[in-house]
């Protein structure tokens, strides 16, 4: 998904950098501080990223004269990719780390750059493997030859998951049947969730063990954008707890139905 380069609704254009210090500098309560450059997310090309980054300390450099004094802050964006479907690469994060140790040299040596924090924005990154979205089957049915597999939260508690947050091409995440290995068989399914839209759809036409209603199910690299970007009152369906494990033990971090029990006054709102 690129989020720079070209026209786009996010922040400013480049050639209206110079603008932007003239427009700041009427203000006496506004000071620019520093550049923020975001230019996609889930890249894999660690040559083009690298790219970019060296292009962000050529606009940095170009805003530090601009202003006629350092930089306190350089915030290079972030986007490393998350192997999220089969047959997708590993960022490489070794190669990324010579050329930005590159980056940070150039900084370091340039008294209009030195002073500035260096800040690349990894929370999809380093979040998004350690969760687990974990669903109750509630239903297997067949129609007219085609097997679907129906549990109890889908896109209104994993958007990401079905494919409903931008992807351009729906793809199914890992998922495996958690409480018991030793089932009979493999058969081709749909996993659906329960919302009553076709967009539901956690995974279509897979192999998957022969489940049964009461059967748990994992959808892996959950960590990011599940419970923060979903629709959790959907439908009025209940929205899910959330659970840390940590060290062998287990933590609840969020008790279910919250939504609904606000939408029924049974819960205080705290600002």
């Amino acid at each position: 998904m690129r989020m720079g380069g070209g026209p786009h609704q996010f922040g400013i254009d480049e050639e209206q950098l110079a603008e932007v210090v003239e427009k700041s500098e009427v203000y006496p309560s506004l000071k620019v501080v520093g550049l923020h450059v975001y230019a996609g997310t889930q890249m894999f090309d660690v040559a083009a990223l690298a790219a970019h980054c060296q292009h962000v300390v050529d606009l940095a450099l170009r805003l530090a004269d601009l202003l006629g004094r350092p930089l306190e802050m350089i915030d290079l964006g972030g986007g490393f990719g998350v192997p999220y479907f089969e047959n997708s690469p590993e960022f490489d994060l070794q190669e990324f780390s010579a050329s930005y140790r590159e980056v940070v040299r150039r900084c370091k040596d340039d008294p209009r750059l030195a002073p500035a924090q260096l800040i690349i924005e990894l929370g999809r990154y380093l979040v998004a493997e350690a969760g687990v979205y974990v669903t109750r089957v509630v239903d297997v049915k067949c129609s007219r030859g085609k097997t679907f597999v129906v549990t109890d939260g889908g896109m209104n508690h994993h958007i990401m998951a079905t494919g409903n947050f931008g992807q351009v091409f729906r793809k199914p995440y890992p998922v495996a049947l958690l409480n018991r290995r030793d089932g009979p068989g493999e058969e081709p399914v749909t996993i659906v969730g329960p919302c009553c839209t076709p967009l539901d759809v956690i995974a279509q036409n897979v192999p998957f063990p022969i489940v049964q209603v009461g059967d748990l199910i994992g959808i892996f690299y959950s960590g990011a954008y599940g419970y923060s970007a979903s629709s959790l009152a959907f439908l009025s369906h209940p929205t899910p707890p959330e659970v840390l494990v940590w060290q062998g033990n287990t933590y609840l971090l969020r008790a279910p139905g919250l939504a609904e029990q606000v939408l029924e006054g049974q819960q205080g709102l705290e600002f």
